[in-house]
């Protein structure tokens, strides 16, 4: 027993710092920008998604580059990043980096400078593993153009024996790249073989997708029907489209509550349904049209349905059931001519004009 338990715990310790993190500090890294400050903060170079405002602002004045005067482009890369949130005691696995692996910056130079500037263009060097096109980046265009999903919105966590390999510059034709399962969503796999041949490398992708989905905002009830105010929209990661819920708050409000919804739990056709304009056992309005007369009658409904569904309803007085379509609240159009029929009715004695809507009190029924 202890054996097994030191085995698990060796094997905690080395996938823990594989997996991704899941908290709510984000970082997505935009593929170039323009700045017009040489010290470069990482609120310039990506967008920020933090706990707390304060947070987020501490994280966007983070300086990740200083560039000497008169440096025209550089760059920043995931390492830079990670080495800038080490640096202020925040531990990179808790933050959760995404989108370029690299961002080329072009600094902004005034008119009045470049006149006279005299000195020649610097270019800053890149350092070990600091391309501006790498062998991650290629994995993650193939499995992007597959899964018809732009890079923007991917997120992948690469796994290989070889850390150094996926920081290697990517030239056209240089890799041998062979595909070992679907590229989509998921898990992914490929064979890698460096320039000059040599013994290929398995690569390991965890793919996913950054999306926008519905979730409750407050406590939600059976049977009531979505306000505005009780769901939102939260950025979410999924390894799965079928995970995705609804993107539009639109589709959910007004529609009715199937069963009981914890604050942000994702809205899925599970949890909701149309809203129910029509209850079993309750009195409805039910409405025949015959050319230019409309004649209502109240029955009871014997099921729920929504706008659209077809119901039975049973007139209390003969106890005749009839069926017929949820037109609004409380209300059902009978269009069957068969239908129609069972509501038998005489008009008045003397109709001057159409009449265009007859209640039922001025009904005489046949016996």
């Amino acid at each position: 027993m202890i054996k097994k338990l030191n085995i698990l715990i060796l094997l905690a310790a080395v996938l823990l710092p594989m997996s991704r993190a899941g908290g709510a500090t984000a970082i997505r890294v935009l593929p170039s920008v323009e700045v017009d400050d040489v010290e470069v903060r990482l609120g310039d170079i990506a967008q920020v998604r933090a706990d707390s405002s304060e947070q987020q602002r501490r994280l966007e004045e983070l300086v990740v580059l200083s560039a000497p005067n008169g440096s025209v482009v550089g760059k920043v890369d995931v390492f830079a990043i990670n080495r800038a949130l080490s640096s202020v005691n925040i531990a990179p696995a808790s933050v959760d980096v995404y989108g370029s692996s690299m961002c080329e910056i072009s600094f902004a130079v005034e008119a009045e400078e470049e006149a006279e500037a005299a000195e020649p263009m610097v270019v800053l060097p890149a350092g070990p593993g600091e391309f501006s096109y790498t062998l991650a980046d290629e994995l993650g265009r193939l499995v992007s153009n597959s899964a018809a999903i732009g890079e923007a919105y991917l997120a992948v966590d690469w796994i290989c024996n070889d850390s150094n390999l996926l920081c290697k510059e990517f030239v056209d034709g240089a890799f041998e790249i062979v595909p070992r399962s679907p590229l989509t969503l998921g898990r992914v796999v490929f064979d890698v073989t460096e320039p000059g041949g040599g013994r290929s490398q398995r690569v390991y992708g965890d793919v996913q997708y950054q999306c926008q989905s519905v979730v409750a905002a407050v406590p939600l009830r059976a049977g009531q029907v979505i306000g505005l105010g009780d769901v939102k929209l939260v950025s979410r990661r999924i390894s799965s489209l079928s995970d995705i819920g609804y993107t539009d708050v639109e589709l959910v409000v007004g529609q009715e509550v199937a069963r009981p919804i914890r604050p942000n739990d994702l809205i899925t056709d599970r949890l909701i349904k149309l809203l129910q304009m029509v209850k079993a056992k309750e009195i409805v309005d039910v409405v025949a049209q015959t050319g230019p007369v409309q004649i209502t009658l109240r029955g009871r409904a014997l099921s729920n349905g929504a706008m659209g569904d077809m119901v039975s309803v049973r007139d209390e007085r003969n106890q005749k059931v009839i069926q017929g379509v949820v037109s609004g609240a409380g209300e059902v159009t009978v269009t069957s001519p068969a239908h129609q029929k069972e509501i038998e009715y005489k008009q008045p004695a003397k109709v001057s004009k159409p009449v265009e809507r007859v209640e039922e009190s001025d009904i005489r029924w046949e016996s």
